[in-house]
């Protein structure tokens, strides 16, 4: 049989053209699917092509040979030329040439039950372009919908072409009733192509303000599949990873990263396909570089059942960059501060001992001097070698080289109040803390100077004429002691409670107090260390409250 032969079948003739709204209709959603602004259907003949449906043109009969459609026909899949002014098949085509002429063409052949091709559904542009794979399944959808409407015809052209008695036109299979279940099959598909086209406005709605979002995130977004191949991937990570959006969904992750990273990440991979949500660092090798990442791996759930994870990354090579320079700054800082302060202290040492000769020497001769100039430079001295202490202690604060250990808060708090005899046998301080057992996890030498500073402040901005109460409460969790020290002393204006932590810092209504202002500065500096803040309550002539929390053991 010929092709000819083949369309009369289906009640084709020359120049034959269709106005059923179900056509009109697919061909719309076609169009506005694919955002293509021509559809058409065809059908092709022995020498000629002829449209029988169009949206958007206004295309003739032509002959085959001139029509793109003569090659959609030699497959069976969907046949998508991105620019037909650039390929072989097409270029030559007089439909090609001219700004108005087609430069994108897609077409699925129609190829009914009897695996005979009848033409092409197509969509086409004046420019050059593509279309997704989703695009593309909605083009096989309403190309299958269109055979099984024209199976319909040619079954309905073929009943009509025998005479049938009376009593047969009322039977569900004569000629009216054959066209009574068309236009009903004809309203069905209408009624399932308006549900499609909205859904997929929702759908392509949905999907780009998806890819707007993921697209402006600051990190690479990422999903997965239980294979370990990339379903979805954001431009950041086209970014990192040197490889295009296309080129990296289907692929393997051992593909894009190297293979040694990828069986570390297998495992949290795993760890995810069972239900956990995992967060790790790390430096990576890509295409475009190495880059010290931290990565948050969520499960993707698809029905209930997992399908996936997704990872939600953070590109931390500056910040690393950057904290490396501050430690290394910190490092030289330090050596420095050392070297001043043993320089300083040499010299004061020395002014100290002469001073004291001095004195012992006038007073061996009885000689009549001030004795309050020799006190004052003694003084003097020693408030600047104090100063110089303080200071060193501020500058190693924030750092140690020393490897963090477990340390008695009981053997701790008892070398603390050791370290401060003096000022609490002075001052008639009470010092009040209950202790058991209770452990911490850091350095020694930061916990120390920490319950110092905070200790001896509490006696020094006492009361006058109060003798200072200092009380330790200790509350443990989990992974933390929360401490409180507490006071009986001066208070601290609640306008001023900022102002305590600036090194240097002394408020006026206490100048008159022994300090260098460094001390709040330094505590705050070594739980910074810890990721404590501090939390202040006071009250001005009733005392003040600082709190904080330490680590029981080392966290990941």
């Amino acid at each position: 049989m010929n092709r000819d032969e083949l369309l009369r079948e289906y009640g084709f003739s020359k120049n034959f053209y269709s106005r059923e709204s179900f056509f009109e209709y697919t061909l719309k959603l076609a169009s506005f699917i694919c955002h293509a602004p021509v559809a058409y259907i065809s059908v092709i003949g022995d020498d000629h092509q002829y449209i029988i449906s169009q949206y958007g043109s206004n295309f003739k009969t032509m002959k085959k040979e001139n029509s793109i459609c003569q090659h959609t026909i030699q497959g069976e899949e969907i046949l998508v030329i991105n620019n037909t002014k650039e390929d072989e098949r097409t270029m030559h085509l007089s439909l090609t040439k001219g700004e108005e002429g087609v430069a994108f063409y897609a077409g699925l052949p129609l190829i009914d039950d009897q695996k005979n091709t009848l033409g092409a559904f197509c969509i086409t542009d004046r420019k050059a372009r593509e279309i997704t794979d989703s695009q593309k399944e909605i083009l096989k959808i309403l190309g299958t919908q269109v055979v099984s409407f024209l199976q319909l015809r040619k079954s309905a052209v073929k009943l009509l072409a025998h005479p049938v008695s009376e009593e047969q036109k009322h039977r569900s299979n004569t000629v009216e009733g054959l066209l009574d279940n068309v236009n009903k099959n004809t309203v069905k598909l209408i009624k399932h192509n308006h549900n499609l086209k909205t859904e997929n406005e929702g759908l392509q709605s949905k999907t780009e303000e998806l890819i707007t979002i993921t697209d402006a995130f600051p990190g690479s977004v990422a999903k997965i599949d239980t294979e370990y191949r990339y379903v979805l991937n954001n431009k950041k990570y086209e970014e990192w990873t040197g490889f295009k959006q296309q080129e990296i969904i289907g692929k393997f992750v051992y593909e894009i990263i190297d293979k040694e990273k990828f069986e570390e990440l297998k495992v949290l991979y795993d760890k995810v396909f069972e239900g956990e949500s995992v967060t790790s660092e790390g430096l990576f090798e890509f295409k475009n570089g190495k880059r010290y990442l931290r990565l948050n791996y969520r499960p993707s759930y698809k029905d209930g059942v997992i399908d996936g994870a997704y990872v939600f990354t953070e590109d931390l090579t500056e910040i690393k960059s950057y904290q490396s320079q501050i430690e290394l700054s910190n490092e030289s800082l330090e050596k420095f501060a050392h070297m001043v302060s043993h320089d300083l202290k040499a010299p004061l040492r020395s002014i100290t001992s002469f001073a004291q000769l001095m004195k012992r020497d006038l007073d061996k001769k009885g000689y009549e001097y001030k004795s309050d100039y020799l006190n004052f430079i003694v003084d003097g001295i020693a408030r600047m070698d104090a100063l110089i202490s303080d200071l060193l202690d501020f500058s190693k604060a924030k750092n140690s080289n020393k490897t963090r250990s477990i340390i008695s808060v009981k053997e701790l708090l008892e070398a603390v109040q050791l370290n401060l005899f003096e000022i609490i046998r002075r001052e008639e301080a009470e010092i009040n803390v209950e202790v058991d057992d209770e452990t911490l996890f850091g350095h020694k030498s930061d916990f120390i100077l920490l319950f110092q500073n905070f200790i001896s402040n509490a006696i020094k901005y006492r009361k006058p004429g109060t003798k200072p109460i200092v009380n330790i409460e200790i509350n443990k969790s989990a992974d933390v002691i929360e401490f409180s020290i507490r006071d009986n002393g001066l208070g601290i204006p609640k306008d001023r409670i900022s102002e305590i932590f600036q090194p240097f810092k002394r408020l006026d209504e206490y100048k008159h107090i022994e300090g260098s202002g460094i001390g709040l500065s330094t505590c705050q500096k070594i739980l910074e260390k810890y990721n404590s803040p501090i939390k202040i309550q006071s009250e001005v002539g009733q005392g003040s409250c600082f709190t904080f929390s330490l680590p029981i053991r080392q966290i990941a």
